[in-house]
């Protein structure tokens, strides 16, 4: 009878006071207010793996900058199928990645950044070569070789030019190649490749640098990959403005790098080229495709719609993508033919195990009989709220309390001193804790127990309080059928003794979402505040007792 009056009650102020979230039919299914946006989070870190902060991240006139632990959120972005976003920070080689935003989901990526080269000082009236750290790659320059980036005359006698090379010998390393693995050629066409080296040329001198257009030079760079390349003469490419496109020659077409086994390298004479912190590549089309199909289902088998599905060669050097159907599958997917390769998906913050597939065949796994392999458990973010603030107070804590199951004696509840679980009771998970302004901090429900979820922010520690913090909560919902974004700011006139905005309470029935409640109300920690519908609560299981002052 509780339940029941809660219910109604919650139906009764979804219409008449919130109007937020609405019953949209007699299936009670909720129809999420019309954000046309999509949310953008992710983490950055060096190439040896270690988390990079404070690095600027730009997106579509959005900016943030990274926390200490390498981790970012953009929300409010328009849905894109190309978003090129921006990494930047002092001493490191600026870098971009493209990424799909979907409206009312969250899209989550990984990227490293490269140390920045030391710069070497080449004689503008002589010219002079310019080596990377560890010799592995060689830009060389006739005399005068240099103009200003906006094509006036340049007329230092010195351009200092730094050079960065990348690699693919680590998962952190690859997570540093620029853009997506593929290019546009002479004719326009954009192809897919794999990368055997490439490298960031940075030249300065009273400002950015390039190479004269009627001037040649070389570039030498090392083989990045393990075993030699399928042909000794193989494209190359520059990165500008999120595209990889083909550099020229003398003649006008694509320049080409001929390939040493001697040094294991590649040498290629290029005409011009942007040298304003550009990178360049040695990259092969792929010159045999195959193909793939699969389903992404979650740890009962229900299909996951809208995963994003990458695979990467063993060996680091080229990644594909795809993205699940209404009933998880997805394919046919193009790659490389004779490579090993893995293959995993991730939805959210979410991301599956990776699944090995061995080399396959062009003329056996076609695009009319791709090769299957098979399910990918991923489990689904049916909830997933993102809590990010200012720099004060340092410490905002995320908590969820979750209705308890048939087996269980109490509801749980998800905070700093207890994570959850993914795999069993109660389904979901906080990421972390993060206790240094900024956030983002991440909670994420996957299993839908029938009750009400309620999602709090408790100010731990810190300046200001939450009213003035610049919090903002993005809950994505997804039920299978429900799917959409609920976007929280702190309301207004917090009283000095109530530490807690309680945010929304999610209501479930069958395992579907029937109601959103926006809650805008401060509380204190008592265990009321964080507790719906009076169920006793797995570590306070008695309504006097508070959460405890514990951190």
């Amino acid at each position: 009878m509780k339940k029941l009056v809660w219910f109604l009650l919650t139906i009764t102020l979804i219409a008449g006071i919130y109007g937020c979230a609405k019953v949209a039919d007699q299936q009670q299914n909720v129809v999420p207010p019309s954000q046309n946006y999509g949310t953008l989070t992710g983490v950055v870190s060096q190439t040896n793996g270690s988390a990079l902060g404070s690095v600027t991240v730009t997106a579509a006139g959005s900016s943030a900058a990274t926390n200490a632990d390498g981790r970012f959120v953009i929300p409010g972005l328009s849905p894109s199928t190309s978003l090129e976003v921006g990494f930047s920070l002092s001493s490191y080689v600026s870098t971009s990645r493209i990424v799909t935003i979907t409206a009312g989901r969250t899209t989550n990526i990984t990227v490293s950044l490269l140390s920045a080269g030391s710069a070497t000082g080449v004689t503008v009236a002589t010219g002079g070569t310019a080596v990377s750290a560890l010799g592995t790659v060689i830009a060389s320059f006739p005399a005068s070789a240099f103009e200003m980036a906006n094509g006036t005359p340049f007329t230092g006698t010195t351009a200092n030019v730094a050079i960065s090379p990348g690699g693919f010998a680590t998962t952190a390393e690859a997570e540093a190649f620029p853009g997506s693995f593929q290019g546009v050629n002479t004719s326009g066409t954009t192809v897919p490749f794999e990368s055997f080296g490439w490298a960031d040329i940075q030249a300065t001198g009273s400002g950015a640098l390039k190479v004269k257009d009627t001037v040649d030079w070389t570039l030498t760079i090392k083989n990045a990959v393990s075993g030699a390349p399928s042909t000794n003469s193989i494209p190359v490419w520059y990165y500008k403005n999120g595209i990889w496109n083909a550099a020229k020659d003398a003649s006008g077409n694509q320049a080409v790098a001929t390939y040493n086994a001697t040094t294991d390298s590649f040498t290629a004479t290029i005409r011009g080229g942007d040298l304003s912190g550009t990178p360049w590549n040695i990259d092969l089309p792929w010159q045999q495709l195959a193909y793939i199909k699969g389903k992404v289902v979650d740890g009962v088998g229900n299909p996951v719609s809208g995963a994003s599905i990458t695979t990467r060669a063993t060996r680091m050097n080229w990644s594909a993508g795809d993205t699940t159907r209404s009933d998880g599958t997805f394919g046919p997917t193009a790659v490389a033919a004779g490579q090993t390769f893995v293959v995993w998906a991730s939805k959210g913050v979410v991301k599956s195990a990776s699944v090995s597939v061995p080399p396959l065949s062009n003329l056996i796994d076609t695009i009319t009989n791709p090769h299957d392999v098979g399910n990918i458990i991923l489990e689904n973010p049916s909830l997933q709220f993102t809590l990010s603030w200012g720099a004060e107070p340092r410490d905002l804590d995320s908590h969820l309390t979750i209705p308890k199951a048939s087996s269980e004696a109490y509801r749980y509840h998800i905070y700093y001193i207890d994570k959850g679980h993914a795999t069993s009771y109660p389904y979901a998970t906080l990421d972390y804790d993060w206790q240094h302004g900024y956030g983002p901090e991440h909670t994420t429900a996957y299993h839908l127990y029938d009750g009400i979820y309620r999602f709090c922010v408790h100010h731990w520690a810190g300046a200001s309080d939450i009213e003035h913090s610049g919090a903002r909560v993005d809950l994505d919902v997804d039920d299978g059928v429900t799917v959409g974004t609920y976007t929280y700011y702190p309301p207004t006139g917090q009283p000095a003794d109530k530490v807690v905005w309680q945010v929304c309470d999610v209501t479930i029935s069958s395992g579907r979402i029937v109601s959103v409640t926006t809650l805008g109300t401060y509380g204190d920690q008592s265990k009321n505040t964080y507790d719906p519908g009076g169920e006793p609560d797995t570590l306070y299981p008695t309504s006097t007792t508070s959460i405890r002052m514990v951190k």
